[in-house]
């Protein structure tokens, strides 16, 4: 797995390895470049989402089913991800996520997603909100 990075190359060595290339993309500047590529490969699709994070663009396309908590945790990260601040909890469900969760790279950590499918946000919210009245 590999990240576009805003880099017009990568897209074009994925599509000349793969028979169809999917990308779906939050990033206003990413979606224009890759929305204004020259000479654009014939196996490539864009999906553009400004107010999902490419995990949820992604359980969405592919028809992942989620239960209540995971959607919930997947909500507080994108709701963090992408700055909306409707989480009223945001600071203690961070600190609880980050004792969790020590490497958010998936090339490097590629359990990510079952480490995250097995937590509940109520948990890491509680356990924040002790590192904050310990004042940590």
């Amino acid at each position: 797995m590999e990240c576009f990075g805003e880099n017009e190359e990568w897209v074009r060595r994925m599509c000349s390895k793969f028979q169809r290339v999917r990308i779906w993309e939050h990033h206003k500047r990413a979606a224009v470049i890759l929305h204004t590529m020259e000479q654009r490969p014939q196996n490539l699709a864009v999906k553009v989402a400004r107010f999902r994070t490419g995990c949820m663009v992604a359980v969405r396309e592919l028809g992942i089913q989620l239960t209540e908590t995971q959607t919930r945790l997947f909500v507080m990260v994108q709701d963090h991800e992408l700055g909306i601040g409707l989480n009223p909890n945001r600071e203690a469900f961070l600190l609880g996520l980050q004792q969790c969760i020590c490497e958010w790279d998936i090339t490097k950590n590629p359990q990510l997603f079952a480490q995250l499918e097995g937590l509940d946000p109520d948990v890491l919210i509680r356990e924040g909100q002790k590192l904050l009245a310990a004042g940590k």
